[in-house]
Protein backbone atom coordinates (compact mmCIF):
# COMPACT_ATOMS: atom_id res chain seq x y z
CA UNK A 1 0.00 0.00 0.00
CA UNK A 2 2.58 2.51 0.67
CA UNK A 3 4.35 2.20 -2.60
CA UNK A 4 1.24 2.92 -4.17
CA UNK A 5 0.60 5.45 -1.58
CA UNK A 6 4.09 7.33 -2.69
CA UNK A 7 3.53 6.45 -6.38
CA UNK A 8 0.29 8.58 -6.57
CA UNK A 9 1.01 11.00 -3.86
CA UNK A 10 1.01 14.98 -4.64
CA UNK A 11 3.36 16.12 -1.49
CA UNK A 12 6.82 16.69 -2.35
CA UNK A 13 9.63 16.90 -0.36
CA UNK A 14 10.76 20.38 0.18
CA UNK A 15 13.94 21.50 -1.71
CA UNK A 16 16.72 23.23 -0.03
CA UNK A 17 16.02 27.05 -1.66
CA UNK A 18 19.04 28.98 -2.37
CA UNK A 19 19.60 31.62 -0.32
CA UNK A 20 18.17 35.47 -1.58
CA UNK A 21 18.76 38.92 -0.17
CA UNK A 22 22.64 38.88 0.75
CA UNK A 23 24.14 41.72 2.95
CA UNK A 24 27.03 43.74 1.47
CA UNK A 25 29.45 42.24 4.10
CA UNK A 26 28.43 38.39 2.50
CA UNK A 27 29.57 39.74 -1.15
CA UNK A 28 31.69 37.34 -2.69
CA UNK A 29 33.87 37.60 -6.22
CA UNK A 30 31.37 36.95 -8.68
CA UNK A 31 28.23 37.80 -6.82
CA UNK A 32 25.47 40.21 -8.72
CA UNK A 33 24.13 43.38 -6.88
CA UNK A 34 21.95 45.80 -7.81
CA UNK A 35 23.19 50.15 -7.15
CA UNK A 36 22.55 53.44 -9.08
CA UNK A 37 19.79 51.48 -11.15
CA UNK A 38 21.93 49.52 -13.01
CA UNK A 39 23.45 45.98 -12.07
CA UNK A 40 27.08 44.99 -11.34
CA UNK A 41 28.90 42.22 -11.13
CA UNK A 42 31.50 41.85 -8.22
CA UNK A 43 35.23 41.28 -10.54
CA UNK A 44 37.41 41.73 -6.79
CA UNK A 45 37.10 41.81 -3.01
CA UNK A 46 40.14 42.99 -0.45
CA UNK A 47 40.16 43.61 2.98
CA UNK A 48 42.01 47.04 4.71
CA UNK A 49 43.12 46.76 8.04
CA UNK A 50 43.71 49.92 9.84
CA UNK A 51 46.19 50.71 12.49
CA UNK A 52 43.45 52.06 14.98
CA UNK A 53 41.92 48.12 14.36
CA UNK A 54 38.93 48.84 12.22
CA UNK A 55 38.21 46.59 9.37
CA UNK A 56 36.79 46.88 5.93
CA UNK A 57 35.38 45.71 2.66
CA UNK A 58 35.94 46.59 -0.46
CA UNK A 59 34.61 45.24 -3.75
CA UNK A 60 35.80 45.98 -6.91
CA UNK A 61 32.13 46.20 -9.13
CA UNK A 62 32.01 46.29 -12.25
CA UNK A 63 28.76 47.42 -15.57
CA UNK A 64 30.06 47.37 -18.73
CA UNK A 65 32.69 49.95 -19.10
CA UNK A 66 32.29 51.64 -15.48
CA UNK A 67 34.27 50.24 -12.56
CA UNK A 68 33.61 51.34 -8.86
CA UNK A 69 34.93 49.95 -5.54
CA UNK A 70 32.28 49.68 -2.98
CA UNK A 71 33.06 49.50 0.64
CA UNK A 72 31.93 48.29 3.84
CA UNK A 73 32.83 48.79 7.05
CA UNK A 74 32.73 46.06 8.80
CA UNK A 75 32.15 47.33 12.74
CA UNK A 76 29.42 49.97 11.58
CA UNK A 77 28.60 48.39 7.97
CA UNK A 78 28.23 52.24 6.59
CA UNK A 79 28.38 51.95 3.24
CA UNK A 80 29.96 54.45 0.21
CA UNK A 81 31.34 53.66 -3.16
CA UNK A 82 34.45 55.26 -5.02
CA UNK A 83 35.96 55.71 -8.33
CA UNK A 84 39.14 56.88 -9.45
CA UNK A 85 39.38 60.49 -10.40
CA UNK A 86 42.31 62.66 -11.46
CA UNK A 87 44.22 64.99 -8.79
CA UNK A 88 44.06 68.03 -11.13
CA UNK A 89 40.71 67.65 -11.41
CA UNK A 90 40.17 67.16 -7.92
CA UNK A 91 42.47 69.28 -6.14
CA UNK A 92 46.03 70.07 -8.15
CA UNK A 93 47.42 70.89 -4.88
CA UNK A 94 46.94 67.44 -3.20
CA UNK A 95 48.73 65.47 -5.46
CA UNK A 96 52.22 66.86 -3.91
CA UNK A 97 50.75 66.91 -0.55
CA UNK A 98 49.59 63.23 -0.64
CA UNK A 99 53.14 62.86 -1.93
CA UNK A 100 55.01 64.91 1.06
CA UNK A 101 52.78 63.39 3.54
CA UNK A 102 51.99 66.96 4.37
CA UNK A 103 47.82 67.30 4.65
CA UNK A 104 46.85 68.48 7.67
CA UNK A 105 43.58 69.00 9.51
CA UNK A 106 43.28 72.23 8.31
CA UNK A 107 43.32 71.50 4.35
CA UNK A 108 40.40 72.20 2.25
CA UNK A 109 39.68 72.14 -1.07
CA UNK A 110 36.67 73.22 -3.51
CA UNK A 111 35.70 69.98 -5.99
CA UNK A 112 32.11 70.09 -7.68
CA UNK A 113 30.90 72.98 -6.57
CA UNK A 114 30.89 71.33 -2.85
CA UNK A 115 33.52 72.25 -0.35
CA UNK A 116 35.59 69.35 1.01
CA UNK A 117 37.20 69.36 4.66
CA UNK A 118 40.06 67.14 6.15
CA UNK A 119 37.96 64.37 8.15
CA UNK A 120 40.74 61.79 9.04
CA UNK A 121 43.87 59.94 7.97
CA UNK A 122 45.01 56.43 8.52
CA UNK A 123 47.14 54.22 7.57
CA UNK A 124 46.74 50.29 6.80
CA UNK A 125 47.31 46.96 4.99
CA UNK A 126 45.34 46.09 2.13
CA UNK A 127 44.89 42.18 1.39
CA UNK A 128 43.61 41.43 -1.71
CA UNK A 129 42.99 38.28 -3.71
CA UNK A 130 45.83 38.71 -5.84
CA UNK A 131 48.30 41.53 -3.65
CA UNK A 132 48.89 42.91 -0.64
CA UNK A 133 50.17 46.31 -0.14
CA UNK A 134 50.08 49.00 2.36
CA UNK A 135 47.99 52.29 2.44
CA UNK A 136 48.29 55.67 3.66
CA UNK A 137 44.56 57.78 3.20
CA UNK A 138 43.63 61.13 3.81
CA UNK A 139 39.91 61.44 3.48
CA UNK A 140 37.63 64.34 2.99
CA UNK A 141 34.50 65.23 3.03
CA UNK A 142 31.79 67.71 1.68
CA UNK A 143 29.78 70.57 3.80
CA UNK A 144 26.67 67.34 3.79
CA UNK A 145 29.53 64.65 4.50
CA UNK A 146 27.23 63.24 1.86
CA UNK A 147 30.31 62.86 -0.18
CA UNK A 148 34.01 62.05 0.48
CA UNK A 149 36.74 61.68 -1.51
CA UNK A 150 40.09 59.68 -0.61
CA UNK A 151 43.74 60.33 -0.74
CA UNK A 152 45.74 57.14 -0.82
CA UNK A 153 49.60 56.66 -0.76
CA UNK A 154 51.13 53.31 -1.67
CA UNK A 155 54.00 51.42 -0.24
CA UNK A 156 55.71 51.67 -3.52
CA UNK A 157 55.09 56.07 -3.17
CA UNK A 158 52.22 55.63 -5.84
CA UNK A 159 49.04 58.28 -5.53
CA UNK A 160 45.55 58.06 -6.25
CA UNK A 161 42.71 59.70 -5.65
CA UNK A 162 38.77 58.43 -5.44
CA UNK A 163 35.47 60.23 -5.04
CA UNK A 164 32.88 58.65 -3.50
CA UNK A 165 29.71 58.91 -1.87
CA UNK A 166 28.20 57.79 1.75
CA UNK A 167 25.22 55.34 0.48
CA UNK A 168 22.24 54.16 2.70
CA UNK A 169 21.70 50.07 3.01
CA UNK A 170 18.76 50.12 0.63
CA UNK A 171 20.70 51.62 -2.29
CA UNK A 172 22.61 48.59 -3.03
CA UNK A 173 20.16 45.91 -3.54
CA UNK A 174 19.08 42.08 -4.81
CA UNK A 175 22.40 40.92 -4.00
CA UNK A 176 22.69 37.00 -5.65
CA UNK A 177 25.06 34.45 -5.91
CA UNK A 178 25.87 34.17 -9.82
CA UNK A 179 25.40 29.97 -10.41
Amino acid sequence: MSFFKNLFSSKEKPKDEPKVDYKVAEIKDGYLLDYDFLSWIVEDSSIYTWANGSKELEFTIINGKRKRFLNCNMQSTNLSVFWEAKFDDVWPAGKNKVQNETIDMNDGFRFDNRNYVFFGNGEGEVEGSTESFSVKNWLFECDKQEYVISFNKYEDNSTEVYVGKRLKDYEVSNILRRE
